[in-house]
């Protein structure tokens, strides 16, 4: 099964209005998007991020943190955040509306180990709805 295969089949799961649901969905993919971390963002940035669903989004940003508390770590993500910020942009926004520290570009879930490596200015170019302001 490819990854996109695999996305597609794990999708009313992590739209699923009960949070274990969307938990335990992201947690099953998570090995799958690890093992191709640049498709799996490009799919997840083209595909999830601008999801009317803001459950769809969040799955989107939860799927790659970079620390999960109940899963394993993605140690390049945790080296090289700014390889997220295509799926991480919309976390703003997403964190405005849920009131969750875990979406967010900036404070919390590795925002400011990204804003520390990175200047706005040098990240404008990666997606036009990015959105990382220091705090």
């Amino acid at each position: 099964m490819t990854l996109a295969e695999r996305l597609a089949a794990i999708r009313p799961l992590a739209d699923d209005s009960h949070f274990g649901v969307r938990e335990w969905a992201w947690i099953a993919v998570r090995p799958h998007l690890a093992a191709d971390l640049d498709q799996a963002i490009a799919l997840l940035a083209a595909e999830w991020t601008s999801d009317r669903s803001e459950r769809i989004r969040r799955f989107a940003s939860e799927s790659i943190r970079p620390r999960g508390v109940w899963c394993a770590h993605l140690s390049v993500l945790k080296k090289e955040p700014e390889r997220a910020l295509p799926v991480l942009g919309f976390g703003r926004q997403l964190a405005e509306r849920c009131g969750q520290g875990s979406a967010r570009v900036g404070p919390g879930a590795g925002g400011t180990l990204v804003r520390r490596k990175l200047r706005t200015r040098d990240i404008a170019h990666l997606s036009p709805r990015a959105s990382i302001h220091p705090h």
